[in-house]
C-alpha cells in the first residue's frame, strides 16, 4: 500500500497505519530532535496540541533500531479505549471518600506493573502472576484492552461485598506482597539488556469540569515522574503524552506540586525547516513511486535550503504574488495559514497537489494554487482548532463567534468591547473579558504584533502556541488575527498591502 492519491499522507497516524501497513516505517519522517529527546531517560512527559503527530511519535517506539538499539514497546494509543479508561477511573475516585493522589497512583501503579508483568511473563517463573494480578485472558488482547479490563474488573469489586475501601486494601496487599516484589526484581534483571517502553497516549477531548478525570490524568503524570526516577536507569521506561490544549489548565488548577512533578517535558513545537523536510520527504518518496524522480539527483535532507531548492521549488514554485500584492516565497506563504501543525501542512499540501496533479505535477501558477488551495480547507482547519478545545471552553465556537468583522490589527481593549456579547454563552468558567482575551489567545486566533515593515508589509506576531507560558494581552497592546481565520470571522483588512508573519522571533522559525 502507498500514499499515491494523498502524496503528503493522511489526516491522522491511525488513517496512515490502516492504510500502509507493514510500509508505515518507510513513510515515518524522522524528526532526530523530538526522537532523540523522547528517547533521554529523564524524558517521561510529551506535550504537544492536537495534529502535532503526538501518535506518530508513539509508533517510532515500535520501529526495530532506535539510536543503534531496540526496545519492547508497549502502546497504550487508543484514543477512544483510553478515554473509556479515565472515565471509569474518575468512577471509582468519584464514588469514593478515598479521593487522594496516593490512592490513584495506585491505580495506574497497578495497571502499568500488570502490563509489564504480562510483557515479561515468558522469561521468568517469578513474573508469571495470573493470581497476583487480574488482567484480560484474551489471546493477545492490546494493552488498552488489558487496562480496561483491569479497570473494570476494579469496579466489579468495588459494587460487590466490600466496597471501595476494600478493593484499595486489595491493591496495596498486591502491591506490597513478596510475590509482587519477586516479579519486579525478575522483570529489572531481564531489563538491563532487554529494556520496555511504556507509551500511554492523549485522548481526544479533555473534559475539565470532570474533576476526578482531572485528578486522574494529574495523577499519571505525577506516578510517571516517579516511576521514570526509579526505573528509567533500570531499562523500564513511561511515556505519558498530554494534550497542550488541556496542559495550562492541570498546571495551574490540578497538579499538586507542578516543579516536582513536571520535570523539562518534551513539548512538540515543530520549526518551520522541519516542516519543510517532513513535507518533502513524503513528495520525494510519492516521486520515486510514480517514476518522476531522476535516480541521479541526490537530496541532502539534513539541508532544509537543497530541500527546498529540489523538491519544493520545481513543483510548487519558488515564490508568488500574494493578497498584498507582494512576492513571497511560496512555502512561506503557505506555512503562515498554519499554526506550525504537521496536520494541517499536510491538508494544504495534499489540495495543492489535487489542482497540479492533471497539469505535470508543476504549477504553472502558484499565486492561484497555493491561494486556492488555502480557501478551500480553511474553514476546515479553524473548525478543527475551536473543536479541539469544545470540552475546556463550552460553546467556545459561539463565544468566538463575537470576533467577526473586527480588523486585521486592532487594540486589546477592542477585545473587552466585543466580550460582553458573549457573557450569555458561558456555562462553566466564569464571563470576564480577561477570560475571553485568554480564550482567542488560547486557540491561537489573537496575537500580539511584534513588529510592522512598511517596506515589506510584513507584521510580525507572537501566537500563544509556540512560546512556553500564556499569551498575556493588555489593553494597550496592538493585536492582530492569525491569518488562519481570517475568513472564519470576515476579518477587516484595515492596513493596506499587509501580511501577517505567525512566526517567533528565533534563528529556528526563519524561512
Amino acid at each position: 500500500m502507498s500514499l499515491l492519491h494523498k502524496p503528503f499522507g493522511e489526516n491522522s497516524c491511525e488513517d496512515e497505519k490502516k492504510l500502509l501497513l507493514a510500509n508505515y516505517e518507510k513513510y515515518y519522517f524522522r524528526n532526530k530532535r523530538f526522537e532523540s529527546r523522547l528517547l533521554d531517560r529523564s524524558t517521561y512527559l510529551i506535550v504537544g496540541r492536537r495534529g502535532t503527530g503526538k501518535s506518530s511519535l508513539i509508533e517510532y517506539f515500535a520501529f526495530e533500531d532506535l539510536h543503534g538499539k531496540a526496545y519492547r514497546s508497549i502502546d497504550i494509543n487508543e484514543p477512544e479505549l483510553y478515554q473509556v479508561v479515565l472515565e471509569k477511573v474518575a468512577r471509582l475516585l468519584q464514588d469514593s471518600e478515598l479521593h487522594t493522589t496516593h490512592k490513584t497512583k495506585l491505580i495506574w501503579k497497578y495497571v502499568v506493573w500488570s502490563l509489564i508483568f504480562r510483557e515479561y511473563a515468558d522469561k521468568d517463573d517469578a513474573i508469571r502472576v495470573g493470581e497476583l494480578m487480574d488482567y484480560a485472558d484474551d489471546h493477545k488482547p492490546t494493552p488498552s484492552r488489558i487496562i480496561l479490563s483491569i479497570i473494570q474488573g476494579l469496579i466489579n469489586k468495588f459494587t460487590g461485598i466490600g466496597g471501595i475501601e476494600a478493593v484499595f486494601d486489595g491493591i496495596e496487599s498486591r502491591l506490597s506482597s513478596t510475590a509482587f516484589r519477586r516479579a519486579q526484581e525478575a522483570v529489572l534483571k531481564h531489563c538491563k539488556n532487554d529494556e520496555a517502553i511504556i507509551a500511554i497516549d492523549s485522548i481526544e477531548d479533555y473534559p475539565v469540569s470532570n474533576s476526578a478525570m482531572m485528578a486522574a490524568i494529574s495523577a499519571l503524570i505525577e506516578f510517571a515522574a516517579e516511576f521514570s526516577t526509579d526505573f528509567a536507569p533500570k531499562g523500564l521506561h513511561l511515556k505519558v503524552f498530554i494534550s497542550s490544549e488541556v496542559f495550562p489548565h492541570l498546571l495551574a488548577s490540578v497538579i499538586p506540586n507542578p516543579l516536582k512533578v513536571v520535570r523539562d517535558p518534551l513539548v512538540m513545537q515543530w520549526r518551520p525547516k522541519e516542516l519543510l523536510r517532513f513535507v518533502c520527504w513524503r513528495w520525494h518518496l510519492h516521486l520515486i513511486e510514480t517514476g518522476r524522480w531522476d535516480k541521479n539527483v541526490k537530496v541532502d535532507f539534513d539541508k532544509p535550503n537543497d530541500v527546498l531548492k529540489k523538491l519544493w521549488e520545481p513543483y510548487f514554485g519558488h515564490d508568488l504574488l500574494n493578497a498584498a500584492g507582494h512576492h513571497e516565497k511560496s512555502f512561506a506563504f503557505i506555512l503562515r495559514h498554519t499554526q506550525l501543525r504537521p496536520r494541517q501542512l499536510v491538508i494544504i499540501c495534499n489540495k495543492f497537489f489535487s489542482f497540479i496533479e492533471e497539469t505535470g505535477y508543476r504549477s504553472d501558477n502558484p499565486s492561484r494554487d497555493a491561494a486556492r488551495a488555502i480557501e478551500s480547507v480553511q474553514s476546515l482547519l479553524a473548525t478543527e482548532v475551536i473543536n479541539s478545545y469544545k470540552k475546556i471552553h463550552h460553546h467556545a465556537d459561539r463565544i468566538l463567534n463575537a470576533l467577526t468583522g473586527l480588523p486585521m490589527v486592532f487594540k486589546g481593549k477592542e477585545l473587552d468591547r466585543v466580550a460582553r456579547i458573549t457573557s450569555s454563552q458561558w456555562e462553566s468558567e466564569e464571563y470576564s473579558p480577561y477570560n475571553f482575551r485568554t480564550l482567542c489567545a488560547e486557540l491561537g486566533i489573537i496575537g500580539r504584533v511584534r513588529t510592522m515593515d512598511e517596506r515589506s508589509g510584513i507584521i510580525a506576531a507572537d501566537f500563544e502556541y509556540f512560546i512556553e507560558d500564556n499569551l498575556i494581552i493588555t489593553d494597550r497592546d496592538d493585536c492582530v488575527f492569525h491569518p488562519l481565520f481570517f475568513n472564519r470571522y470576515n476579518v477587516h483588512r484595515n492596513i493596506d498591502n499587509a501580511i501577517v508573519y505567525p512566526f517567533p522571533d528565533h534563528p529556528d522559525y526563519e524561512l
